[in-house]
């Protein structure tokens, strides 16, 4: 089973304080012998910028931070699913902006891999 993962389900299997670390930790230890763990570039650099806001705003190193990142990020597999600019903000139109830009690709991309989406964000069918 591929799954595709969204920032806030990285964000809250890093930081131990978040509020959906312990799910998040759970979920992944449920799926890790079934399940192939995908992201996509953008929410490589989405994420990237969270820790650095989130380790601003709460006084955390944002070297280790990061450094625990990466070593996540060559843990799974990340994959440029070809995308339309033009298409996707017509999609983000269409849909009143209800998503944004990186939460449409990402669903898209979870369409072309058939890939079941893990996210905390209720506008993507999370918790």
């Amino acid at each position: 089973m591929r799954v595709l993962l969204d920032t806030s389900f990285i964000v809250a299997f890093l930081f131990d304080r978040d509020v959906f670390h312990h799910e998040a930790v759970s979920k992944v230890k449920h799926l890790s012998d079934t399940a192939e763990f995908y992201t996509i570039p953008l929410v490589v650099q989405e994420t990237a910028t969270v820790i650095c806001r989130r380790c601003r705003e709460r006084g955390i190193d944002h070297r280790k931070a990061l450094e625990v990142y990466e070593k996540f990020l060559e843990s799974i597999n990340i994959v440029d699913v070809p995308y339309s600019h033009k298409e996707i903000l017509e999609e983000v139109k269409r849909k009143d902006c209800e998503l944004s830009f990186v939460d449409m690709v990402l669903l898209k991309s979870s369409e072309r891999l058939k890939a079941r989406i893990l996210t905390f964000d209720k506008r993507l069918g999370g918790a």
